[in-house]
């Protein structure tokens, strides 16, 4: 009997241990446990127009073109607070008119949830200072997840070959349904087992929000070359949508509703959406990207090059904010004598950051090249603290306010990449006066 009874203590032990491990993965995974009490008024805080000024004093990293320049006050230029850059070729101060005008421009936007918000302002600081659309002015558009909304919704037509929005109404959307979105019922939280059991959020606000914003808008239709790419169930092989494509193959076109619930529905955080083409001949479950390409930027580029062969490109990439270890999990007493609880957190912030680093460190070495086509590469980002009051998924006025501070935080301390940026942007004919889908290419 007392064996027996040993026995079902250890094993009741166990499945408690067992669960212990389970919820703090899930919950770390979740970018922490977000509560949301009620649903906000849909009306962006006072302070969400990105005025362009420091919102504190901020010291930045010499920046003069230079691939190297960072070795100059630090060898690991990834690790400083602001982490924008740029890499340009010596090449674009011999460049022709002519070569000027067959300069394929390409914007790449990370996943990061309601951290869309900072692209959106980098966005409309460069709409700003070149008065031109987004959809107008970059060839190529690639987006994760959040980045997949910005992109759809920046190359929406307005009943022509015109775009509807621009980089600031884009923005809007995150201030107007953030928290519509992120919002959680407290039975929600109870039948998910606070999202142990079953996604954190309901797919009904979200679908509410993209049936309005895109209604019967397809693939086909956005303007341009947009690709937007998504993670399958049970293949777990990755899916990419091209609006070139679906312009071509009513197989491979999909009402960009249904595009953008899948390229957004992350796991755990929202349940996997099934989704098929316009003419339901084919079909799939699909989720979020982010977890293993939140950066589409070697992706997108590549992409240019096969629709666009025997050009020259150019590369603006935006990321959505890189949050930084607790300080705690920072020292180095921190990895040592790890076990699983003790390692898990610091191993899956390094597979978060490894991939999108990789994909810097390969861009900068194609630039450097002296045969590269690739004549630059600007790379906008910031470094700051996630925790539960501003998780990616936490759609509160306050957190919202923060981003848009951190937004603010990372125009100003760019300012000579945006200056540089700008100034190649206004010299090239193509980008003033040329649509993205006029340029000629040779796509199969």
């Amino acid at each position: 009997m007392l064996n027996t009874r040993c026995k079902r203590t250890s094993s009741s032990l166990l499945v408690t241990i067992k669960t212990l491990i389970a919820a703090c993965l899930i919950s770390y995974c979740s970018y922490a446990d977000t509560t949301i009490q009620t649903i906000p008024e849909q009306t962006a805080p006072e302070q969400t127009a990105p005025e362009h000024t420091a919102v504190k004093q901020i010291k930045t990293q010499p920046t003069d073109g230079d691939p190297d320049r960072y070795k100059k006050s630090s060898p690991y230029y990834f690790l400083d607070k602001h982490v924008s850059f740029y890499f340009v070729s010596k090449k674009t101060k011999t460049l022709t008119e002519q070569q000027k005008k067959n300069i394929v421009l390409i914007l790449s936007i990370d996943g990061g949830g309601i951290y869309g918000i900072i692209p959106g302002m980098v966005l409309e600081d460069i709409e700003n200072k070149t008065n031109i659309k987004t959809a107008n002015l970059f060839n190529v558009i690639a987006g994760t997840s959040t980045g997949s909304i910005l992109a759809s919704i920046l190359t929406m037509p307005d009943g022509s070959d015109t775009p509807k929005y621009t980089a600031k109404e884009a923005t809007n959307f995150y201030y107007e349904n953030g928290g519509y979105i992120f919002h959680r019922s407290y039975w929600q939280k109870i039948t998910s087992l606070w999202g142990l059991a079953k996604p954190k959020f309901s797919s009904k606000h979200i679908s509410k929000v993209f049936n309005k914003v895109y209604k019967d808008i397809k693939l086909s239709q956005l303007l341009g070359n947009v690709l937007i790419p998504c993670g399958t169930l049970p293949d777990g092989y990755p899916l990419w949508l091209y609006s070139e494509e679906a312009r071509h193959n009513d197989q491979k076109d999909f009402y960009m509703k249904d595009s953008i619930l899948s390229s957004t529905a992350i796991p755990s955080m929202f349940k996997p959406y099934k989704l098929q083409n316009i003419n339901k001949s084919w079909h799939t479950y699909a989720t979020d990207a982010g977890t293993f390409i939140n950066n589409p930027t070697l992706q997108a580029y590549l992409y240019a090059k096969a629709q666009y062969p025997n050009h020259q490109y150019i590369i603006v990439s935006l990321g959505t904010g890189r949050p930084k270890l607790p300080s705690n999990l920072r020292k180095n007493s921190s990895f040592k004598s790890q076990g699983l609880l003790e390692a898990i957190i610091p191993a899956i912030e390094t597979a978060r950051k490894s991939s999108s680093m990789q994909t810097d460190i390969q861009l900068r070495m194609i630039t450097k090249e002296d045969k590269s086509p690739l004549l630059a590469y600007y790379r906008f980002n910031i470094q700051h603290t996630e925790n539960e009051k501003n998780s990616a998924f936490n759609g509160t006025d306050e957190n919202m306010i923060y981003i848009t501070n951190l937004g603010r935080e990372l125009i100003a301390s760019s300012k000579d990449e945006m200056e540089s940026l700008i100034s190649i942007l206004n010299s090239i004919e193509s980008a003033k006066k040329i649509a993205p889908n006029h340029l000629k290419h040779d796509a199969k």
